[in-house]
């Protein structure tokens, strides 16, 4: 099992160097990754992704190529949760 560790949003803000709003507006622009829910009104941002997202800017990417490792990281996300859920069940 992988070891997940979630940042909240203050240490995001820093290790990206991104303004709230700046980085809201990157989320909905598809050029960094989501948070996840981790429950009412608390959501969190998994650290491998940021720091995937982080190393892509700088390599300096283009934002099309950031967004495709964005799309990936999310997929693999969902890929993940889902195997780890069917180990758990088994």
């Amino acid at each position: 099992m992988t070891d997940i560790t979630i940042l909240r949003l203050p240490e995001v803000l820093i290790k990206s160097g991104s303004k709230r709003s700046t980085l809201w507006h990157q989320i909905k622009e598809g050029i960094f990754v989501p948070p996840i829910k981790l429950g009412g009104r608390s959501s969190g941002f998994i650290k491998h992704e940021i720091e995937a997202v982080i190393a892509a800017r700088a390599l300096g990417l283009p934002e099309t190529e950031v967004k495709k490792l964005v799309r990936n990281l999310v997929e693999r996300r969902k890929q993940s949760a889902s195997k780890l859920l069917q180990e758990l069940v088994a």
